[in-house]
């Protein structure tokens, strides 16, 4: 898929799925659907589990010490807005730092590629050059799709 269809796709996911045994979320159980309410209700649990986890076992420690178990994988899309309310929510509100983008994660091997093909972290030229080229080679893009 390509970003404009993606929301078309005829096997996209459009009702939430949980791990269910005997009725009840089990890490080990079978994915089945699940009401939104539903999936939203067990998400809430079990971060309000581990944030409690976290007080408890923080209490009394020097913030160089201090643990948490919760954290986001944010969005390399995001607005300078809603990374800095997700930053604030966690930090502040959650009091943990485990708060990254996915930009890390989804660009490392086009960066260590980069790397060692061109010495540089970031793909050579820039849009001068395409007024000066006699021909292009797009690899896996349908620019009629872009």
């Amino acid at each position: 898929y390509f970003f404009s269809k993606i929301m078309y796709g005829k096997d996209r996911l459009t009702k939430p799925l949980l791990r269910m045994r005997n009725g009840k979320y089990d890490k080990e159980g079978d994915f089945t659907e699940v009401s939104w309410e539903t999936a939203f209700d067990v998400m809430e649990e079990k971060f309000k589990a581990a944030l409690k986890h976290d007080l408890e076992a923080n209490k009394g420690k020097p913030p160089e010490e201090i643990v948490s178990t919760v954290g986001m994988f944010g969005s390399g899309q995001w607005t300078v807005w809603e990374g800095y309310a997700a930053s604030k929510l966690y930090k502040a509100g959650f009091r943990s730092n485990n708060i990254d983008p996915n930009a890390r994660h989804c660009m490392a091997s086009a960066v260590g590629a980069f790397i060692r093909a061109f010495g540089s972290d970031e793909p050579m030229g820039c849009y001068d050059d395409l007024e000066h080229a006699d021909a292009f080679v797009l690899w896996g893009s349908n620019m009629a799709e872009m």
